[in-house]
């Protein structure tokens, strides 16, 4: 099966907070885990279901990223990063 992203995934575990940025969604702000990072997004392991379309704000370490969330499939949101700071865009 060829590959759909236009850049790699690193496996990249980190504990990562997080909080939805669209106001009327509870929970609005939680713990979880990155799995996998890219200049273009992280996957993130997290214990609530986040629903495809909502923004988030991610900060691991000294990485703050804002971005939407595109697929949520077992426990794990795949998030597409909008603007990202502590990193370069590759």
């Amino acid at each position: 099966m060829a590959e759909r992203r236009g850049r790699p995934r690193i496996p990249f575990v980190e504990i990562a907070a997080y909080r939805v940025l669209d106001t009327v969604v509870i929970p609005e702000a939680g713990i979880g885990q990155t799995v996998t990072l890219s200049c273009e997004g992280v996957l993130l392991r997290t214990q609530h279901s986040l629903r495809v379309g909502l923004r988030i704000e991610l900060n691991v370490g000294h990485l703050i990223a804002r971005g939407r969330v595109t697929q949520f499939q077992s426990g794990c949101a795949a998030i597409l990063f909008d603007r990202a700071s502590g990193v370069e865009r590759c």
